[in-house]
């Protein structure tokens, strides 16, 4: 019989839910109801000509999903522009958090290597040539990440990416800051050190690390990804808040 509360799973830019956490949502079947999003655009979920591609758009996108779902209350995971997602939706929908649980999550404007890159171009640049330019060099550089930017849409690639770079009223940083539910934040030690290793647990944030791992820290070390992840999920069990 499943428990506690159901966990959401939101990707990365260019990711896809559906294919990066179906192992992990899987191995938690028995225990927790997981639900994976694809954000319009991207695998198989239709970019409807009314889709708003900006990051509290796309937060009212999960919200709309939640509630079609019957779910009043989730823990959310986010991995990097998929955490600035679920920032997003605990800033305006708070009591639909139960935690937050981000991987290396875009907490400030300027967006990063990736989204930088696609903002720098027009959005018509970057549909006639920057899309497969990207993949190409992913092939090469990140193949796992290639292959669902390659089930993406161009436009909301860029759209997502220009939202990114733009950031958000109060900042992503400020509403992790803000929220009093549990909030956990896991770096691949790849990248570390990085100052918010330190800054976060000022602020009672939990930072976790996924050893032997990059920035894709579900594919660099899907094994150490999935313990994380659990340990997050336990925490919340043994502290009778989940």
């Amino acid at each position: 019989m499943r428990m506690g509360t159901p966990i959401v799973f939101l990707h990365g830019l260019g990711g896809a839910s559906s294919i990066d956490y179906a192992d992990l949502a899987k191995s938690l079947a028995l225990q927790r109801r997981c639900l994976l999003i694809d954000l319009p655009g991207t695998a198989d979920t239709p970019l409807l000509q009314d889709d708003d591609l900006s990051i509290t758009g796309l937060a009212q996108h999960v919200v709309g999903r939640l509630q079609a779902e019957g779910l009043s209350q989730a823990i959310i995971f986010g991995h990097s522009m998929g955490g600035s997602v679920a920032l997003s939706l605990a800033a305006g929908w708070p009591s639909m958090v139960n935690a937050v649980v981000l991987t290396e999550s875009n907490l400030d404007p300027g967006g990063g290597t990736w989204s930088r890159s696609i903002a720098n171009m027009s959005e018509t640049e970057f549909a006639a040539h920057g899309y497969d330019e990207l993949i190409a060099e992913q092939h090469r550089d990140c193949p796992s990440w290639a292959h669902t930017v390659a089930l993406s849409s161009p436009l909301a690639l860029h759209r997502e990416a220009t939202s990114l770079v733009e950031g958000t009223n109060p900042t992503w940083r400020a509403t992790l800051y803000g929220l009093t539910c549990p909030r956990f934040y896991i770096f691949g030690d790849h990248n570390l050190p990085d100052p918010d290793a330190d800054e976060l647990p000022r602020h009672g944030v939990e930072v976790l690390t996924v050893n032997n791992a990059g920035h894709n820290m579900v594919y660099d070390n899907p094994k150490g990804f999935a313990d994380t992840v659990l340990h997050c999920l336990r925490n919340l069990v043994s502290s009778h808040r989940s």
